[in-house]
């Protein structure tokens, strides 16, 4: 369970926009450029949080 937290978090922190529930107060408008792009988490292996950034991948 605290992978897929550290995954939750990780994906949250990405974003750079606010959508629905999502809100951020440093990116507080939505993004229309970003409908239908998604956030994938693959983890093929535990990764130290200042190497956590190179993990995320955006499809």
């Amino acid at each position: 369970m605290l992978l897929v937290a550290q995954g939750v978090t990780l994906a949250a922190l990405s974003r750079t926009e606010s959508r629905g529930g999502h809100f951020r107060e440093d990116f507080p408008d939505r993004d229309a450029a970003l409908d239908g792009v998604h956030s994938l988490l693959r983890a093929t292996a535990v990764v130290a949080p200042q190497q956590a950034s190179e993990v995320l991948i955006h499809a």
